[in-house]
């Protein structure tokens, strides 16, 4: 019989309480899957969001981060991409879209904002994606997003909420 290698990865949040008066709750919905490999290696993959904040006044950019773990099989080299998302413009970078606008932002592999991640290594406004080699547990990539400035032209941005959804995805 030929050994099966089985992960099982859960992931959830909850904050608040559930208890009787209480005032509210707020919740995630908890991800849980089952991964069936084979003998010659398997990724499993959790990302959290990623939340950009900022002052709501004034000249600024918006920062945030998210994490993306993978988890791979000792020794499988892996590549981590992130697409363009749902709001990018041919020739430009990503975008965040709301109340009738798009905020333009990056997302980068260091804190430094110097090292893009994206899905291609020939495009300007992603970069390419970051590559792993699996260690057969849990190995913490950090994403780190920024803003342009949106008050560079004396422009302010209408109060709302600004989204995208980026897809990440590895290879191996």
């Amino acid at each position: 019989m030929r050994p099966t290698l089985v992960s099982m990865v859960a992931a959830a949040l909850f904050l608040g309480s559930a208890a009787a008066g209480h005032a509210g709750q707020v919740s995630q919905p908890m991800n849980v899957s089952l991964t069936i490999g084979t003998p010659g290696g398997q990724v499993s993959l959790i990302v959290g969001p990623l939340v950009l904040t900022g002052p709501s006044a004034g000249p600024a950019s918006a920062s945030g981060t998210a994490v993306v773990h993978v988890t791979a099989t000792a020794n499988l080299p892996y590549v981590i991409t992130l697409n363009e998302g749902l709001h990018r413009s041919a020739g430009s970078s990503r975008n965040l879209q709301g109340a009738g606008t798009s905020l333009p932002y990056y997302i980068h592999r260091d804190d430094a904002f110097g090292q893009l991640w994206g899905n291609s290594a020939t495009d300007p406004f992603l970069g390419p994606g970051v590559t792993g080699i699996g260690t057969g547990s849990d190995q913490a990539y950090t994403a780190y997003a920024v803003t342009i400035n949106y008050g560079l032209f004396g422009e302010s941005l209408a109060d709302g909420t600004y989204t995208d959804v980026v897809t990440v995805a590895v290879d191996f």
